[in-house]
């Protein structure tokens, strides 16, 4: 017992883990990462995939062969990505816990909220490697070449077409989902009172920036199009839950209407992006009036 005070002996079992924004508080006991260091873990990963995709043809296909093999590859780097990402997140509202009994270990405590520049850390990454116009992209000759093996009548379910949007958007909102998830919210109000300093608004106010601004002065791609309506439709799903609290709740309206300015300034040049800013601003009206 009395070395188990020692960072070299930490232990945590699956009932602390934080599969999910439901369960665990703690992101350093998490699944996928094995790592001292997640957030360069993940990046490493990240750019891993990515360099490995530049050449998944090459080394999954053989003349006389299908592509079956190449879309395994390709999906399963995608998720590599995705699950590196899902770690880092998680920093995002974390508290960090101990369970070192009273006098056990030098100024101790059961609960420390994860650091400002963690938590931060965890949004620019998010900014960076899921929301950004370029995330999860790759070559169109890639996306050419997603097709599954017919094997019998594999098809009478559903198209066989590559559903690129519908897949990285899964990855997108499960990314999402954390941060706009009523626990990591709630939990960053509360840990505020024993040493968080990473308020909700502040943190939504960098996911409105990673996930608008860097594209506003010109077209929007389909993939940052889903990303935003997806982003607008949390906000306004948050306004009118009743799992979220007062305070969450000012800083979910806050952030509609800074995108509402946002979007008055910018509605566009391109007709695409046009229609997709004036259906957001549409949503956008209709939640406001409805909310005042």
């Amino acid at each position: 017992m009395s070395l188990s005070t020692e960072d070299q002996l930490r232990f945590a079992n699956d009932a602390d883990a934080m599969f999910s924004s439901s369960s665990g508080i703690d992101p350093r006991i998490n699944a996928w990462d094995l790592s001292s260091d997640v957030f360069q873990y993940s990046s490493d990963r990240v750019q891993f995939c990515q360099n490995a995709m530049a050449n998944l043809m090459d080394r999954m296909v053989d003349d006389g062969e299908s592509y079956h093999e190449f879309r395994r590859g390709f999906f399963r780097l995608m998720w590599d990505q995705a699950s590196g990402l899902s770690a880092v997140v998680r920093y995002v509202g974390g508290v960090e816990i101990d369970r070192n009994l009273h006098g056990q270990k030098e100024n101790g405590q059961p609960h420390t909220p994860v650091s400002y520049q963690q938590q931060k850390k965890a949004v620019e990454m998010m900014s960076k490697y899921a929301f950004s116009p370029n995330s999860f992209s790759v070559s169109r000759d890639n996306y050419a070449h997603l097709q599954p093996q017919r094997r019998g009548w594999d098809f009478w379910s559903g198209t066989e077409d590559p559903k690129i949007l519908q897949q990285i958007g899964s990855f997108q909102r499960m990314l999402l989902s954390h941060i706009m998830h009523p626990n990591t919210l709630s939990r960053m109000n509360n840990s505020r009172r024993y040493g968080n300093s990473y308020s909700v608004i502040v943190m939504l106010r960098d996911v409105t920036s990673g996930i608008f601004d860097s594209d506003l002065g010109g077209a929007v791609n389909p993939l940052r199009q889903n990303l935003q309506q997806s982003y607008v439709d949390g906000l306004i799903a948050g306004l009118k839950s009743v799992s979220y609290d007062a305070i969450t709740k000012s800083a979910l309206f806050y952030q509609l209407e800074s995108i509402q300015t946002k979007l008055e300034k910018k509605k566009g040049k391109q007709m695409e992006t046009k229609a997709h800013r004036a259906y957001m601003m549409h949503k956008i009206d209709e939640a406001l009036d409805a909310d005042s």
